[in-house]
């Protein structure tokens, strides 16, 4: 027996909120990862503040995103170092930026609407 067009778009519905839940579950994976490794780069001394910005913080978090982070005072021979090592712990690619090589414009948007990490 052939499919119906009503079986087609439930099943094409279900799997529309199958994704959506796991684009869901993989962004908060990725962002309570994000704090505890941000934690430990602030009690480290590496870095003094963390934020997360972009569409995991904003919307719009798909399952091709990516994760954006700003930290300050972050030694600019770390970066690449950190951001693997984030992306390690995160289980998703991290674009990892430097606040003090923002524009003053962009950092006071990181300060009032990123999601603080650490």
């Amino acid at each position: 027996m052939a499919p119906t067009p009503e079986d087609l778009r439930r099943t094409m519905a279900q799997r529309a909120r199958s994704a959506i839940a796991a684009c869901a579950a993989r962004r908060e994976f990725a962002i309570a990862q994000l704090r505890a490794a941000c934690g430990e780069l602030v009690r480290a001394g590496v870095a003094t503040d963390a934020w997360l910005i972009g569409s995991a913080a904003w919307g719009g978090f798909g399952e091709r995103s990516d994760v954006d982070v700003v930290v300050r005072a972050l030694d600019p021979s770390r970066v690449t170092e950190t951001a693997d090592r984030l992306a390690a712990v995160a289980g998703v690619a991290v674009d990892l930026l430097r606040f003090e090589e923002l524009a003053p414009s962009f950092r006071d948007r990181v300060e009032r609407d990123g999601a603080r990490l650490a």
